[in-house]
């Protein structure tokens, strides 16, 4: 079951594993394949560069107190 962007309070993209991160309503597999593996990210702008977080994505992710 998804959960909203803004849900994803508590979950630290560096480590949590691809289930948790497929759960992140707007991610996909192709997302979750992209981030794992470009970690460890030490900013929000690492994310970006990780290609398919654009600022907007991000910024929500940022906002929602994921880490």
């Amino acid at each position: 079951m998804a959960i909203a962007i803004g849900d994803a309070k508590g979950i630290t993209l560096n480590i949590a594993n691809a289930e948790d991160l497929d759960r992140i309503g707007g991610f996909g597999q192709d997302r979750v394949r992209r981030i794992i593996g470009n970690r460890p990210f030490r900013s929000w702008d690492g994310l970006g560069k990780a290609g398919g977080f654009g600022g907007t994505l991000a910024d929500a992710l940022r906002q929602t107190g994921a880490a």
